[in-house]
């Protein structure tokens, strides 16, 4: 099990228009020259048409284990051009440079690439996803996993170890002239940790011992051969003074009570 460790939140609605999209330099262009994103009506948005518009997240401190989460705006349903593409463990340049990323159409169409040497490569892919503003789309990679998840439900996950070591994010928005809506509300980055797991004293390194005809597992197996196996309680140790002529309860039934 692992967990989910916000580093970084941004709601558009809270910045006012800014293009390009900043928020005090924690989001920077990318290398390839890509247009960049914009704030425009409290979204997040593109500054052209029929091109992507990438913007890079580099301010918060992430590790390659990491997710974001995008709350979508808005995406022209119907149309194979508006898109959606969030992108993991990237650089500055998504064009040269490991990541992996998650594509979605108006069409429902979606795709989870790995983007390594300047090549796209699918790893899965579907069609007919539904979705609607308001929707939370979650990319992440936790060591050799990657999945994607709307609204907490698993849309798809794969094993990949091809992109690694990239510590920042992306986002990437393109509308056309006749589907102009691809615009997204908030943005989360943050890091994923091993979570703890509970460890079975059932199984080794504990045994069972039988107690008035219940298992108790404390019997302890030690992988240190100094430490000898056999339970010390066994052999001449105590017995249960409940079986055996031990003590009695000294309390007598009454009217009121024990002994009243």
């Amino acid at each position: 099990m692992s967990g989910f460790v916000p580093k970084y939140t941004i709601n558009f609605s809270s910045l006012g228009n800014a293009n390009p999209l900043s928020d005090g330099g924690n989001w920077v262009p990318d290398a390839s020259a890509d247009a960049q994103l914009q704030i425009l009506g409290n979204l997040c948005q593109t500054t052209t048409q029929n091109a992507a518009n990438v913007s890079v997240l580099t301010g918060p401190v992430l590790t390659s284990d990491q997710y974001c989460d995008v709350t979508l705006g808005g995406l022209s349903s119907g149309s194979s051009s508006a898109f959606l593409r969030m992108y993991v463990r990237t650089t500055t340049n998504l064009l040269t440079n490991g990541s992996y990323r998650f594509l979605l159409n108006g069409l429902g169409n979606w795709a989870l690439a790995v983007v390594s040497g300047g090549t796209l490569s699918t790893l899965t892919s579907g069609t007919g996803l539904s979705f609607s503003p308001g929707d939370v789309f979650r990319l992440a990679a936790f060591q050799t996993t990657i999945s994607v998840f709307q609204n907490g439900s698993q849309i798809t996950s794969t094993t990949d170890s091809t992109a690694g070591t990239g510590l920042n994010q992306s986002l990437s928005l393109q509308a056309v002239a006749s589907f102009p809506v691809a615009t997204v509300q908030a943005y989360t980055a943050g890091n994923i940790i091993a979570g703890y797991s509970v460890p079975d004293y059932r199984v080794t390194p504990n045994q069972s011992r039988n107690v008035q005809g219940t298992l108790i597992y404390d019997k302890q197996i030690s992988s240190n051969p100094s430490v000898p196996s056999v339970d010390s309680r066994a052999g001449g140790a105590p017995v249960d003074s409940r079986v055996g002529g031990g003590p009695q309860n000294s309390r007598t039934p009454g009217t009121f009570g024990p002994g009243e």
